[in-house]
């Protein structure tokens, strides 16, 4: 028997999307526009910043709220859409500032415009209002600004009038953008936005990590050299933590199957994707109860909270491997992974889920306070849904699936 597949699961999923989307869809909201962080509750929190991140997220799950049949959730995307236009884009320099507020940073970051394109991408599909306008815009900079032909990734960041801040390269970026770039192809068939994501997983994946045991390489210099060592001192950084994240491989497992729907042909995607999945398991949860959040080079673990994040994405990672290979390994995974979600991440009482948790059970805000995000949780629920889609917007909406 199939239980990702059972009609009473799917049943589950879906319902307890729709409470996820309602957790965040009655308060997120703001009158003036955009969307404010929640804390543990549901209500806002009183901070004076709104990231692109942030803002990103919420737009591309009200898109895929609004494929869900969600009332309610299209508007929503017209919001968030007509937020990151006409409040995040810069008017004199182009591209998205990554905050606005007091104090703000108005640099330009590839990872936000992963998610630019994201939501842009998702929104198209679901046909919500200058979608296709935010995907045009969004393209444009990533290919005029953040492509790098020379090295077949994306460079990672510029201050607001695009000048280089830093000598570094990030997969984190890159591996977003390849989610984006996948989504972006189902909503216009462009070739080029799926070149692009086979460019970039083949660099980072099949070369790279490929030679470093299967381990994804977070941090590197402007010549794509690993540095093992950065952020020695800030192991629990948001989005450049010391070490590598198994999270990361599952979050790239998964994408590699969707990668594979797009183009069959590459013949290194599924056992690439497996051999991920495995040393990630291998890295995060041997000899431990509770999945370690990143490891060092030596595979021992630095950060020990449990993270609600990498569960996520394991969850994804697990129901796109069963479905894609038949094996049952995959699908006892799958069952274990969201009997332990469930026990230590899913809010049954307030809605949501828990950001981070100690190793004793205690909840814990550092470094996300609240409940940051809809979107891991959200896809958690989905991607089982459509285990195989070349997106998860596409899945929802079968008509935009596009082939190679």
């Amino acid at each position: 028997m199939s239980w990702h597949r059972g009609d009473l699961h799917r049943a589950l999923l879906q319902a307890r999307a729709h409470d996820l989307v309602a957790f965040f869809q009655y308060a997120a909201p703001d009158a003036e526009g955009g969307f404010r962080a929640l804390d543990l509750d549901g209500a806002p929190l009183p901070t004076p910043v709104r990231d692109l991140v942030g803002q990103a997220r919420l737009t591309y799950s009200f898109a895929l709220a609004h494929l869900m049949g969600r009332p309610g959730a299209r508007e929503l995307a017209d919001a968030g859409v007509a937020w990151l236009l006409d409040r995040h884009r810069d008017g004199a320099h182009g591209g998205y500032r990554w905050e606005l507020g007091t104090p703000a940073d108005d640099g330009k970051r590839a990872y936000g415009h992963a998610f630019v394109l994201l939501a842009g991408a998702a929104a198209a599909v679901a046909g919500a209002r200058r979608g296709t306008d935010l995907l045009d815009d969004a393209a444009t900079v990533l290919e005029e600004r953040f492509w790098a032909a020379e090295e077949g990734r994306y460079r990672e960041d510029f201050t607001r009038g695009w000048e280089p801040v830093e000598a570094y390269r990030g997969q984190n970026s890159n591996m977003h953008l390849v989610e984006a770039l996948l989504t972006a192809h189902d909503a216009t068939g462009e070739r080029l936005f799926l070149d692009r994501a086979l460019s970039v997983a083949g660099h980072l994946i099949d070369d790279e990590a490929r030679r470093h045991g299967w381990r994804v390489q977070e941090h590197h210099d402007e010549a794509w050299r690993p540095l093992p060592d950065y952020h020695r001192d800030q192991p629990f950084d948001v989005y450049r933590p010391f070490g590598t994240l198994p999270g990361h491989s599952w979050e790239w497992a998964r994408l590699l199957v969707q990668l594979r729907a797009a183009a069959p042909e590459r013949e290194w995607l599924l056992p690439a994707a497996r051999a991920l999945y495995a040393q990630a398991f291998t890295d995060a949860w041997t000899g431990r109860s509770h999945p370690a959040y990143t490891i060092d080079a030596e595979g021992r673990p630095v950060v020990g909270d449990v993270v609600w994040w990498p569960v996520a994405e394991a969850i994804g990672a697990a129901a796109a491997l069963a479905e894609a290979t038949g094996e049952p390994a995959y699908e006892d995974d799958y069952v274990r992974l969201w009997a332990y979600a469930d026990r230590w991440f899913v809010d049954h009482r307030r809605g949501g889920w828990y950001p981070v948790r100690t190793l004793d059970g205690a909840l814990s805000e550092r470094p996300w306070p609240g409940k940051p995000d809809l979107y891991h949780s959200l896809q958690a629920h989905l991607i089982p849904l459509v285990p195989t889609a070349t997106s998860v917007a596409a899945g929802l909406a079968p008509a935009h699936r596009r082939s190679s």
